[in-house]
């Protein structure tokens, strides 16, 4: 229903690219990620719901996020117009001001693989409360995927439960993999979250290892139409360590 509502705003490109998905299996049967999402979802407004951290009691952030339209580019998102957050920063709070840890930076061209805390988004936190990011588009998009880089300066910070919604439709439900400690560099790990919304054989295989299976994170697998395993991954270790108070 919600397709047919958008299939004048779509080029007969990416139409064609939507139903020759629909006659493949789904992605669902090939790459466990904790919940159904649904196949090339579309809409106008995206929403990334955080209902909770990785422990920090008073502050909540993530690094990055990155979205990928039905061919597989990355849609061109106005970061200082099309995105915004509730809380919208750290800089709400009282006798905060200018901290460049604001919400623009996610859809930016900022570094989203980084420990670099001023290419983050950083808000208050409180318990009970959801945090809530939207991403609002002129023309509807066709989603194939959602990288999420969690926060990395204090990882206790990163979100952890979280919910993103397409048009108020839930597209997906689950935890956001913690962030490792600043005992690396950029070069060293990338800490990318893939989230699927796409059974194209050549996207699943290249970012099967970088969706967060927390109920079996090592031992991730990959598996073609006809059930035969194509890979098995693991996952980013998680690394135990302290994290410095008030990064």
């Amino acid at each position: 229903e919600t397709m047919n509502a958008y299939m004048g705003a779509f080029s007969p490109r990416t139409l064609k690219v939507y139903r020759e998905a629909l006659g493949h299996e789904s992605h669902n049967s090939l790459v466990r990620q904790n919940f159904e999402t649904p196949l090339l979802p579309c809409g106008h407004v995206l929403q990334v719901v955080i209902s909770s951290t990785w422990s920090d009691r008073h502050y909540v952030g993530l690094c990055g996020l990155e979205l990928y339209d039905a061919h597989g580019a990355a849609i061109v998102v106005d970061h200082k117009r099309q995105i915004t957050a509730s809380p919208s920063s750290i800089n709400d709070l009282p006798n905060v001001s200018d901290d460049p840890r604001t919400v623009d930076k996610l859809l930016g061209a900022s570094p989203k693989n980084t420990f670099a805390a001023e290419h983050m988004w950083l808000a208050p936190w409180t318990e009970g409360k959801d945090v809530r990011i939207f991403v609002t588009f002129d023309q509807p998009i066709m989603l194939s995927m959602l990288k999420i880089w969690n926060y990395s300066r204090t990882p206790t910070r990163g979100a952890k439960e979280i919910k993103v919604l397409l048009d108020d439709s839930m597209i997906f439900q689950g935890l956001a993999r913690q962030a490792p400690y600043n005992t690396h560099t950029e070069e060293d790990v990338d800490f990318a979250q893939a989230v699927l919304f796409t059974n194209d054989a050549s996207t699943l295989a290249l970012e099967a290892p970088n969706v967060y299976d927390h109920c079996y994170e090592s031992n991730l697998l990959l598996f073609d139409e006809n059930k035969q395993q194509l890979s098995t991954s693991n996952s980013t270790s998680k690394i135990s360590a302290l994290a410095a108070p008030g990064a």
